[in-house]
């Protein structure tokens, strides 16, 4: 269903891409996001709408940290799939460049 919706919405999700500040992929249901001015330890958010997932993962290791007032929690196999995602280095270099947009912003 959620790929249906997707592909139904495709043009729309590309339209509010200036509203995605802070977003540096998707990934099988999964956000991962940088909050501007958030606290430390070096941390990036993983969100899953659909299943209420809210977790933090360490920058650069890539490591779960905790979750954020959500029961639901990210299975040992898709933390594998997650981390092999950021392997990737393009998909690590666009984590990366937005921790450096928001230290650009606060400055």
């Amino acid at each position: 269903q959620e790929k249906a919706l997707e592909e139904k919405y495709k043009y729309a999700i590309v339209w509010r891409g200036p509203l995605l500040r802070g977003i540096a992929g998707r990934m099988e249901g999964f956000e991962f996001r940088v909050y501007s001015g958030d606290h430390n330890p070096r941390h990036f958010h993983i969100i899953h709408k659909g299943r209420g997932i809210d977790a933090r993962f360490s920058f650069p290791q890539i490591k779960l940290i905790n979750y954020i007032g959500r029961s639901n929690i990210i299975g040992s196999k898709e933390n594998n799939r997650i981390r092999e995602f950021f392997e990737v280095a393009e998909n690590f270099q666009k984590l990366d460049g937005e921790f450096r947009k928001q230290l650009s912003s606060i400055v």
